[in-house]
């Protein structure tokens, strides 16, 4: 493999919301240990930090596409050379976009999203009392992690900042706001439902890999500052108070961002819907979205964590344990036997 001088297929790896190019520096150090040169990785630049925030995701999608067949152009290779596509958080709804809309322009051999918002992110639907009821509420439970008073006090002047601007994010409104990558995040915006539709549609018969992960236990993401038996209770509470405040439901689960029914583009998944799987410890795997839709799968990973700060809360706010999916070995591992599978390598 490591001997082929031109690459064989191409590899597009999408970074998050506000994130720099490299975010999956991990992924594309993988994928040059196991492919060398058979690979061609793009990772475009196209939608770095703020601009992945501002502009639309169907315009990042546009940029994305030219910056691809650019690559190619600059490397000299075909414009039929197959292209798998890995988008992580927001840049799995680029992905998919990419998938709907230009698969006529990319021969798209495959497309992984990894803990993407395919159904939006819930946290956009919250109004500025229930910010302050989660405030409230969570106070006690903060305390317990570690959390001061002071800080929280601070979360709260944020949150209200923020509050005042979820009017401007709700995808009624009609006028033209700052922020329309994260608008396009919102579960009822059309970018939303144009992802939701791709994907209970076939996909095209597109080879899709749908990652998962939840971690909806702070017992296991802090040092308790308080004994065993005085924290248990308050910290189950919170739990519960957080899941309510980030997916809607005091008992849906999550990666501590996005909800395991979002991230698997469905309206809802019960405990009876995640089943043991012998791929690997802490993996589990379900069955793809209709009987007829065999090219969608989807794997589940349990304590494995969307960031290794709270955004929900405040993004200063870091975890004290806790490993980010986009690091999981066994993640890494499926990614490439699913790269092997629609590329036609040998697995």
């Amino acid at each position: 493999m490591h001997s082929i001088t031109k690459p064989f297929f191409a590899v597009v790896l999408l970074h998050g919301l506000g994130a720099p190019q490299n975010e999956l520096a991990v992924i594309a150090n993988k994928l040059r240990a196991t492919f060398g040169n058979a690979v061609l990785i793009i990772q475009p630049s196209c939608r770095v930090r703020q601009r992945s925030v501002y502009l639309t995701t169907q315009k990042q999608a546009e940029k994305v596409l030219a910056y691809i067949q650019d690559k190619f152009i600059q490397y000299q290779t075909s414009k039929t050379l197959p292209v798998v596509l890995i988008g992580y958080s927001h840049g799995g709804v680029v992905a998919m976009l990419l998938g709907e809309r230009y698969s006529d322009n990319l021969n798209i051999n495959g497309i992984i999203a990894i803990n993407a918002p395919l159904k939006g992110v819930a946290l956009l639907k919250r109004n500025p009392k229930e910010i302050k009821e989660f405030m409230s509420e969570a106070k006690a439970s903060f305390q317990c992690i570690g959390y001061q008073s002071s800080w929280l006090y601070k979360t709260v002047v944020v949150n209200g900042m923020v509050s005042l601007l979820l009017p401007y994010l709700q995808p009624s409104f009609r006028f033209t706001f700052p922020f329309c990558g994260l608008k396009d995040l919102h579960p009822e915006s059309s970018c939303i439902e144009t992802v939701g539709n791709f994907l209970h549609n076939g996909a095209y018969g597109i080879p899709i890999l749908i990652i998962a992960s939840y971690q909806d236990d702070f017992r296991k993401l802090f040092d308790i500052r308080q004994p065993i038996e005085q924290y248990t209770e308050t910290m189950i509470q919170l739990n519960q108070i957080y899941s309510r405040y980030i997916t809607g439901n005091h008992f849906q689960k999550h990666d501590t961002l996005l909800s395991l029914s979002s991230q698997l583009c469905r309206n809802y998944v019960t405990e009876y819907a995640i089943h043991d799987s012998s791929d690997g410890p802490n993996n589990t795997a379900m069955a793809p979205y209709t009987i007829n839709c065999t090219n969608i799968k989807s794997k589940i990973y349990q304590d494995l964590i969307h960031a290794h700060n709270l955004i929900a809360i405040n993004p200063f706010l870091f975890v004290a344990y806790g490993e980010r999916v986009i690091h999981a070995h066994q993640v890494l591992t499926d990614l490439i036997s699913f790269i092997k599978e629609c590329t036609c390598l040998p697995v």
